[in-house]
């Protein structure tokens, strides 16, 4: 015996069910996609400084610029802080994290003061050691990448102001 289906009942059902399930999966990445950045972020600065911070950190030798300590300090920081602040986005703490805001922006400029410095620093260093792979010439790279750390963070501290730029 043969059951006659109309084209609706066919396809409606399949494709509303797909619909649904595509709409959840990007609710979901929408709603944790930061967070989840902020900790593929932080686990690959711990295992790309893993291999080299006892040998060129804690037990070098000579001993590095003393500013190269406390960027090993500041510049963590700052990976710590961005895994707060999305974590407290994605619990829907915005009064939190928008107070903490206000010490990111310190934080922020201490990024850029200490970049630079450890920059130079280690330039000067590494012309003294007359280690040629790291002169000089490479301090463009890390002027390039504080500029683009720099340049955008006028319009995270305006930008956070309007309850619009909070996805909830």
């Amino acid at each position: 015996m043969a059951v006659l289906l109309s084209p609706a009942k066919m396809t409606s059902k399949p494709y509303a069910l797909a619909n649904q399930m595509m709409t959840k999966r990007a609710s979901f990445w929408r709603q944790y996609f930061y967070f989840f950045m902020s900790l593929l972020i932080a686990a690959t600065v711990v295992y790309g400084f893993s291999h080299t911070i006892d040998h060129n950190l804690i037990h070098a030798s000579p001993l590095p610029p003393f500013v190269l300590y406390i960027h090993a300090v500041v510049f963590p920081g700052w990976v710590v802080f961005f895994v707060v602040q999305s974590a407290l986005i994605r619990s829907h703490n915005v009064r939190v994290h928008r107070k903490l805001g206000w010490f990111g922006v310190g934080l922020a400029v201490a990024i850029v003061v200490v970049g630079f410095f450890t920059a130079t620093g280690m330039a000067r260093f590494a012309i003294q050691q007359k280690d040629p792979f790291n002169s000089a010439s490479f301090l463009i790279i890390q002027a390039l990448d504080l500029g683009r750390f720099a340049v955008p963070l006028r319009s995270l501290s305006t930008g956070a102001r309007s309850p619009s730029s909070i996805d909830g």
